[in-house]
């Protein structure tokens, strides 16, 4: 039996309003990360909407922690009635949600419908198993089998799928999800900044897209100085 104490955990921010989709859209659909819900990439979701680009988010798994077999599904189903409308969806994922957004853009029924995924702080390769017994029975039963589920298992696909472009924003204060597990496709270096503040980097999300629709909004900023670092270390590493 799994209590659920997920409404004990407040909300953080609101998401953009956004207006019905048309044909010709294309929208950044954000994915939340354990413990979470849609508002907390409240900060890189109005910087997009801002440059006219339908900024969407999908929950899962009871706020990320439920069973994520499940979870995929759900954001499948919200892909779906997204990609009803428009030809092409990026996805940018937090956390667990970066890690939900690899699983489902490997679908075959997703293939070449999404573009790029960016990961903030995302457990790409799973985690290996880690806790005691004691400790991962009562995250299980208080909150949810996620972490069990990201822990235990050996996760594929070990590559990423063609047509899709992985981008993996890692940051030297995140002492949550490890670096191996996140290094995936392009890596992008940040500093100084907690794992549970990575779903508010703006600059770097829209960097990390590279969208003409964005250039120039990223463009001002650097000019205006609005990056802490204007520069970040970029590589490239193959799964």
């Amino acid at each position: 039996m799994t209590l659920n104490l997920m409404h004990l955990i407040p909300r953080r921010g609101t998401m953009p309003t956004a207006a019905p989709l048309r044909p010709g859209d294309y929208p950044v659909v954000f994915l939340h990360g354990s413990f979470g819900s849609a508002g907390n990439l409240e900060k890189p979701a109005r910087r997009v909407a801002a440059c006219g680009v339908p900024a969407l988010a999908i929950e899962y798994s009871s706020r990320g922690v439920g069973d994520l077999y499940r979870g995929k599904q759900e954001i499948a189903r919200g892909l779906r009635s997204i990609l009803d409308t428009v030809e092409r969806v990026d996805l940018v994922g937090h956390s667990m949600g970066g890690f939900m957004g690899l699983q489902v853009a490997s679908m075959p029924e997703f293939a070449g419908r999404i573009g790029t995924l960016v990961g903030l702080g995302a457990p790409f390769k799973g985690h290996p198993l880690e806790g005691t017994a004691i400790t991962r029975f009562a995250i299980r039963h208080l909150f949810g089998p996620a972490h069990d589920q990201l822990y235990a298992h050996v996760h594929q696909p070990a590559r990423i799928p063609d047509e899709l472009r992985v981008v993996s924003i890692i940051s030297d204060a995140d002492t949550v999800v490890a670096r191996p597990v996140a290094e995936f496709g392009e890596i992008v270096e940040v500093s100084g900044i907690p794992h549970s503040l990575l779903s508010g980097l703006e600059e770097e999300v829209l960097e990390a897209l590279d969208r003409k629709e964005f250039e120039d909004h990223v463009a001002r900023l650097h000019f205006a100085g609005g990056s802490p670092d204007p520069s970040p270390v970029k590589k490239f590493i193959m799964p």
